[in-house]
């Protein structure tokens, strides 16, 4: 039965998508985050429906160009453009190219997402719509995991839906932290009182969940968001005290096994899963002095060569860091991109602050949708540290999120100084193209 409304929501769309774009825009992120046809288990398991979606969404996209309210592309657009190409030059050169194309393809269609969500989304109704889906995308995880979690006393761990990338505990954990921000700044879109609540209510089932996938770098993910929140928050002592109610919550109510695998966060010397991180950061550092300079490309760390020139022992696991990672697959260079599309991220988001207070105090939508990213990026680069998800489509997906609020606020602060507020709350407010 749910192979069939599956099947039949993808097909009976796709007249929709030929006429507004963004539908299949919606649709590509709801099956590429949410992958809900996995969840079937029945003939729609292997239906290629992403492909399906994506074919169509391009030749709406390629039909419609002229009329599409594209993003205006500031410095974070440039970056994501260049990280991208020096990542096709690390895979066309790269030790592995079989291995690495795969890997490449993957973040080739993440990339592509993105500049479709950036080439057709720019203004409210489609902006906000982007948002619903995602959180929507991400929220059947995370108010199912957050009720298992309390019904079940944290006794056992939250996974995430088969075939994404954010199947396991860890990457469930991340996938949380990202999506709580995006929960908090939809509030200031609903006038529902239901919504509102709905959104909180969720918003505290996420946090829930992510304790429950017992994830150290979950953890340590929330510790550097509460830590964000408390250092730019204008009532400090009010953040502070959240902040410790929600840790005190972990630690009361959180079983001993919870507890103890935390504890090796600091105690890690008997901890073979934290032990071998370490090895196998050494070995990211070890690679990326074979080549420097272009990198070694995806999946780098299972070339055989090196594999027995640098590893003894630990052959089998992952690099777990989005830093390593970028660092053995793409040289110093890379790292370097890496690291600056993150760090312009997170001042970009945190100049909303600035916009909010100067033009609007706090009552605009997208500005506080950008500057609530912020804490997206602060979660994904903390608990990013023992995981290796340097290509998470949410992540970029919420960059994207990111320019097309600064694109819809520089859109108002242009009609403000033009003396024509009305006209734009006009086009703000339209369902058009």
């Amino acid at each position: 039965m749910r192979d069939i409304y599956i099947i039949s929501v993808i097909i009976g769309s796709i007249p929709f998508v030929f006429i507004r774009p963004q539908v299949g825009v919606l649709l590509w992120v709801w099956i590429s985050v949410m992958n809900p046809h996995k969840a079937a288990y029945g003939f729609s398991y292997d239906y290629p429906l992403l492909d399906i979606i994506v074919g169509v969404t391009l030749i709406s996209l390629a039909v419609n160009w002229k009329s599409l309210p594209k993003a205006k592309p500031n410095a974070l657009v440039v970056m994501l453009v260049i990280y991208f190409i020096w990542t096709t030059l690390t895979t066309i050169f790269a030790v592995e190219p079989g291995q690495a194309f795969d890997k490449w393809l993957g973040f080739a269609k993440t990339m592509l997402l993105v500049a479709a969500i950036l080439a057709s989304m720019n203004n409210r109704t489609w902006t906000i719509a982007l948002v619903w889906v995602l959180v929507l995308s991400l929220g059947l995880t995370g108010v199912k995991g957050g009720f298992f979690t309390l019904v079940t006393g944290g006794g056992a761990r939250v996974w995430g839906p088969e075939g994404t990338a954010w199947g396991d505990n860890n990457t469930v954990s991340i996938a949380m932290l990202m999506g709580m921000p995006l929960l908090l700044a939809l509030r200031l879109s609903v006038k529902s009182k239901f919504l509102d609540w709905a959104l909180l209510g969720s918003t505290v089932l996420f946090l829930v969940a992510l304790l429950g996938t017992q994830s150290r770098g979950g953890l340590v993910g929330l510790l550097a968001f509460l830590a964000a929140y408390v250092l730019r928050s204008h009532y400090k002592m009010l953040a502070t005290i959240l902040a410790g109610i929600v840790l005190l919550f972990g630690i009361l109510f959180m079983p001993q096994s919870w507890k103890n695998r935390m504890d090796t966060i600091i105690n890690y010397e008997g901890d073979a899963s934290a032990t071998t991180r370490i090895i196998q950061w050494e070995y990211a550092i070890d690679i990326a002095g074979e080549r420097p300079f272009f990198g070694n490309g995806f999946n780098a760390f299972f070339h055989p060569p090196y594999i027995h020139r640098y590893l003894v022992k630990d052959t089998s696991r992952s690099v777990h860091s989005i830093y390593f990672e970028a660092l053995g697959e793409h040289g110093y260079i890379g790292l370097i991109m890496f690291l600056t599309i993150g760090t312009t991220s997170i001042v970009l988001s945190n100049r909303m602050r600035r916009y909010i207070v100067k033009n609007d105090k706090g009552k605009d939508e997208f500005a506080f949708l950008g500057y609530c990213t912020q804490y997206s990026f602060f979660g994904y680069a903390a608990n990013g540290l023992t995981i290796n998800v340097a290509t998470l489509d949410i992540y970029y997906y919420i960059i994207a999120i990111l320019v097309l609020s600064i694109s819809q606020c520089e859109q108002y602060q242009i009609a403000r100084e033009q003396h024509t507020p009305a006209k734009y709350l006009q086009d703000k407010n339209s369902f058009g193209q």
